[in-house]
């Protein structure tokens, strides 16, 4: 029986293994591609999502390596694994991105959306609202409130960048904080 934590035995060897049923060798195998995995996760942003998913896009990739593998191809195991587990995570990021199944992901249960609020409702939501907005103009600096501003009446990173007279990486970095300040707040929990 196989030990996880051999690194003695070749990726060729686990896989070998592997292919007749055995567990430890599979272990071993997902065990030392794990760092791997999450290195290329941290790499890419995923609409919607977060670490996690982009780690089981990229765990998804390297089962995919593992059964598609041919030592015969001239690869090694490690390459083959690696262009698997980033094609699987920029796909998914790429899928993400074109919101073409947002209406699935965002849907509600009919009997939910029928409800009509009451003007309790209604008056708590504007007050939550408003205590929103004021707290992320505290959190905001002057560039971030400008970006943010400019990026919501509908222009682009560039044109952003453009009105602001800043690298478009900067209005990306400060558009990135708002988001993250934005999330922080919590305020409609």
């Amino acid at each position: 029986m196989l030990e996880a934590g051999n690194n003695a035995i070749s990726d060729t060897e686990l896989l070998t293994l592997l292919r007749t049923g055995d567990a430890a060798a599979e272990r071993a195998l997902y065990d030392r591609y794990k760092p791997v995995v999450l290195c290329h996760a941290r790499a890419y942003f995923l609409r919607g999502g977060d670490r996690e998913d982009l780690a089981q896009e990229g765990m998804i990739g390297l089962l995919r390596a593992v059964s598609d593998y041919n030592p015969q191809k001239g690869a090694a195991f490690r390459t083959f694994a690696e262009l698997c587990i980033e094609n699987q995570i920029k796909t998914a990021v790429t899928l993400s991105n074109r919101k073409k199944h947002a209406p699935l992901n965002c849907a509600q249960q009919l009997s939910e959306s029928l409800q009509v609020p009451g003007p309790e409702d209604a008056f708590l939501g504007n007050e939550r609202f408003d205590n929103f907005v004021l707290l992320l103009e505290r959190a905001l600096s002057p560039l971030e409130r400008r970006a943010l501003a400019l990026y919501l009446r509908g222009l682009s990173y560039a044109e952003v960048a453009q009105t602001l007279g800043k690298p478009v990486k900067s209005v990306d970095n400060a558009l990135a904080r708002v988001r993250k300040k934005t999330e922080s707040l919590r305020i409609f929990d």
